[in-house]
C-alpha cells in the first residue's frame, strides 16, 4: 500500500485522505473475507504423489535470508 502511494505521489499526484481511506477499507474487506470464507474457497490442496519429503531438510543452514541465523 505504501509503495503504491509512493509511486502515485512520485508521479506528481496528490494522495488524499479519501485515497487512504479507500485503500484501508479494501484491506479490511480482504481481511474479513480471509477470516470468514470457507477454506475451500481460499485454498486448493493437490496431492503430489511423486513428492518425497526429506526430513533432513529440517536440519542444517537455513535457506531464507531473514532468519538464516536463527535455530530451527
Amino acid at each position: 500500500m505504501r509503495t503504491e502511494f509512493g509511486v502515485y505521489g512520485a508521479q506528481g499526484n496528490p494522495v488524499t485522505a479519501e485515497d487512504i481511506d479507500r485503500v484501508e477499507k479494501m484491506g479490511d474487506s480482504l481481511s474479513l473475507k480471509l477470516l470468514t470464507a470457507p477454506l475451500e474457497e481460499l485454498l486448493e490442496i493437490t496431492r503430489l504423489n511423486d513428492y518425497k519429503f526429506n526430513f533432513t531438510d529440517m536440519f542444517g543452514d537455513r535457506g531464507d535470508i531473514i532468519n538464516k541465523d536463527m535455530p530451527r
